[in-house]
């Protein structure tokens, strides 16, 4: 079909009455005035929305801006407070660490002062031991001889009893 093929209205819809085509008229201009004070309003609120997003947007990124600052301060007063407390620490290993190192090296002086010690009075024990073994040999060998001259005496003593009636 083409727009020559369009068949023409017919003669009841060609013609309006000039007071009905009015009211018509200004029911339309009425309508398009509402749906633009509608639109109007709308464009409004979406406005109005958009903004208190932005200011609320804004609001919070002030908000954290303000509280990034405030950790970060902390965190440099903690690194302050903390300088102080990281040297003892530090000196505190240090120390303990030499502590540990002339710890050790004095215990090991003492065992190796002990082990010398302990080697020199078996060094003493022994020559002790021997002097006492000679002297008990001397001791003895004195002893023998007393006891050959008690023998003697005893005997020297009996042949005089015998003797002398």
């Amino acid at each position: 079909m083409s727009l020559v093929d369009i068949p023409h209205l017919p003669t009841e819809d060609k013609i309006m009455d000039p007071a009905i085509k009015d009211y018509f008229d200004s029911k339309l201009k009425s309508s398009e005035a509402r749906s633009a004070a509608s639109v109007a309003e709308f464009r409004t609120f979406v406005s109005a929305t958009l903004a208190r997003m932005e200011e609320r947007d804004a609001a919070r990124q002030r908000a954290d801006d303000i509280q990034h600052k405030e950790v970060q301060r902390q965190l440099d007063e903690f690194r302050k407070e903390s300088r102080g407390t990281r040297k003892v620490i530090i000196a505190t290993g240090v120390t303990a660490t030499l502590t540990i190192l002339f710890g050790t090296a004095g215990l090991n002086a003492a065992i190796i002062q002990n082990f010398h010690n302990a080697f020199e009075i078996g060094q003493r024990h022994a020559t002790l031991q021997h002097e006492m073994a000679v002297q008990n040999q001397k001791s003895s060998a004195v002893l023998v001889q007393m006891d050959a001259r008690l023998a003697a005496i005893e005997k020297s003593l009996v042949d005089k009893k015998r003797r002398t009636p």
